[in-house]
Formats: structure tokens, sequence, C-alpha cells
């Protein structure tokens, strides 16, 4: 499916819920969540943008063969597009599970304190993409250079190789970043 529409699906996906929600109650019970997973997707969106400005311009080779972007058409602003969209489905989604911990796991903590853990999954995945695309680029666990040889010259191997660590630094900090600011609410 198309990211737009499956972030055009959950914007109106949040739209049936409030009205569901107001049907019910007489009134709109869940504001404050529906906004704060919109500015996790936004915040989400924000870096994932940023992110792609960087790596695209190490290895536009990344987004043409990975990303399926055409390579007539490939610019930085296609890589941030990809960026974008991925951001905000992935801050929508941990900013979905983050709010239902909390009105599950803790409905002491406030909706503040539940936002300003926000930016642990950032900082984890800005971290962890360092660490990832600077130790492990010369690793190929994936052998994507045997994939890759046939139409990347080395130096273009390396740079996909280096995006692709980079990437998956993203990932996984924002994962473990997410556990991070779950365990913070606890306190």
């Amino acid at each position: 499916m198309n990211p737009v529409y499956r972030i055009l699906l959950f914007v109106i996906f949040a739209i049936v819920m409030a009205l569901y929600d107001y049907l019910r109650y007489k009134r709109f019970i869940r504001t404050k969540e529906y906004a704060a997973v919109m500015l996790a997707g936004l915040v989400g969106g924000v870096y994932g943008g940023l992110n792609d400005i960087v790596t695209g311009t190490i290895s536009p080779e990344y987004f043409i063969y990975g990303k399926d972007i055409p390579v007539d058409i490939f610019t930085l602003f296609s890589a941030v597009k990809v960026g974008l969209i991925a951001g905000i489905s992935g801050g929508c989604v941990l900013g979905i599970i983050l709010i239902y911990i909390r009105g599950t796991w803790f409905p002491q903590c406030s909706m503040l304190r539940t936002i300003s853990q926000f930016w642990k999954p950032i900082a984890c995945g800005i971290l962890f993409s360092l660490v990832f695309a600077l130790c492990f680029n010369r690793f190929d666990s994936f052998n994507l250079l045997e994939y890759t040889e046939a139409f990347l010259n080395p130096d273009q191997q390396h740079g996909f190789i280096t995006v692709w660590w980079e990437h998956t630094g993203v990932y996984t900090g924002a994962l473990a970043g997410s556990v991070w600011a779950v365990l913070s609410l606890r306190k």
C-alpha cells in the first residue's frame, strides 16, 4: 500500500475514533491522546526527512536500488519524501504504543510527562545510527555486496552498506529508546 495512503488511513481512523468517543460520551475524551500521536508522527517525520537528507547525499544508490526510486527521477527531495513518510509512520506507531502503555499500565502518569519522553527514541536513533554506520559498515551480513556488484562500483557499494547500517541503527535505536521511555514512565 502506498505510504501516503497509510498516513491518510491513520488520520481517518483517528477522526472516526474521535467521533465515536463524541457520540458515545457526548464529548471528546481522548483529544490529548490523538494530539500526542499526531505530535509523535510530526517529530518522527521531521527526523526521518532530515536523516534522509544526510543519507541521500552519502548514497543516492541506496534510495535508487534499495527504495526503488527510479534513477531518472531521483533527487534529494525524493529521498527526503521517503524519510518523511517512514518517519511519520514510525513516529505514530511508537506514539500509539507509548500512549497505550501509559494508559494501561501507568494511568497516573500525566500526558505531558508521556510526551516529554518522545525525545528518547529520537536520541537513541541518532546514537545507534552513528554507531552502526561507523562500526559495522565493513560487515555485509546480508550479502549486499554480492547483490550490488553488478551495478555499483566499490565506492558506491561502501556508501550503500553504510547507509543500510545507518538505517538499521535508526530503527534499532528507536526501539531501544521506546523501551527506555516506557521504563521512565514507571518512576
